[in-house]
C-alpha cells in the first residue's frame, strides 16, 4: 500500500518583507504590530534571561538523562525551543549552511516566485498557518519545504532548489538528531503516569518525515 503524503496544513500569501524594506517607510504597517507580545529587551539591561542549553549526550545518558529530560520540558514548555550541543553537526559545516541560506534569501524576487507558496499548501516562500487577512505576521520571511520521505517531495519546489540544499549533509545530520529525540520522547511518554494516547499518535503521525526550515536572518 503506497504512503501519503503529510499534510501540515495551509497558509495565505503575505507581502515578502525583504521586498517592503526596499521602500522607505515612516512607520510600521498595523499587521506587524505585535501588542499581543511582550515588549522587547532593552540591550545593556541588568539581567537578560538565558536560551535553554540541551546535551544530547547527557539526555541519552543514563547516569544524566533525568535531569537533562526535566531541562527538556522546561524548554519546551516555557520557551518553545532550546539550543542543542553535542549534536555530531560540525561548527564549519553551520557556518557554511547559514551562508548558504543567507545567498538563497538574496535571490531577486523573479527567482522567489519560482518558489512561492501556492494556495492551500505551506511549502515554499512564506510564513505559516496565515488564515485570515487581519492576522498578525513576523517582520521577516521563511522558507519550507518536506524533504524526506523522497515521496512527500514537491515537484515544483525540490528539484528547483540549489544543489547544497537538495543534498544537504546537514539536514542528514539534523534528521537523525531528530529521530533520536522522537524515538527518546515516545519511550519517556510510555513510561509516564501522565501518559497521553492522543499525543503519542500526534507524534507517529508525522514519524520519518524531515523538514527544512529557513529563515534569512
Amino acid at each position: 500500500m503506497a504512503s501519503k503524503p503529510v499534510n501540515f496544513g495551509s497558509s495565505l500569501a503575505v507581502p515578502n518583507v525583504q521586498e517592503l524594506m526596499k521602500v522607505p517607510i515612516n512607520t510600521i504597517p498595523p499587521r506587524y504590530i505585535r501588542t499581543d507580545q511582550d515588549p522587547p529587551i532593552i540591550s545593556g539591561a541588568a539581567t537578560l534571561p538565558a536560551v535553554p542549553v540541551i546535551d544530547l549526550h547527557k539526555l541519552l545518558s543514563v547516569e544524566s538523562s533525568d535531569l537533562e529530560r526535566a531541562r527538556l520540558h522546561s524548554a519546551c514548555q516555557e520557551w518553545g525551543f532550546f539550543q542543542l550541543l553535542n549534536h555530531g553537526v560540525s561548527s564549519s559545516l553551520v557556518e557554511k549552511t547559514k551562508l548558504e541560506i543567507q545567498e538563497f534569501f538574496k535571490l531577486p524576487i523573479e527567482e522567489k516566485r519560482k518558489f512561492w507558496q501556492q494556495p492551500g499548501a505551506l511549502e515554499g516562500f512564506g510564513q505559516a498557518f496565515v488564515v485570515s487577512e487581519e492576522q498578525k505576521l513576523d517582520w521577516g520571511d521563511r522558507f519550507y519545504i518536506q524533504s524526506h520521505p523522497t515521496y512527500i517531495r514537491q515537484p515544483h519546489l525540490f528539484p528547483k532548489l540549489p544543489i547544497p540544499f537538495r543534498l544537504f549533509p546537514y539536514g542528514s545530520v539534523c534528521g537523525s538528531n531528530g529521530k533520536i529525540l522522537e524515538k527518546y520522547h515516545i519511550r519517556q511518554w510510555e513510561r509516564s503516569d501522565e501518559y497521553l494516547q492522543v499525543a503519542k499518535d500526534h507524534i507517529l503521525t508525522y514519524k520519518g518525515v524531515a523538514n527544512l526550515g529557513f529563515t534569512g536572518h
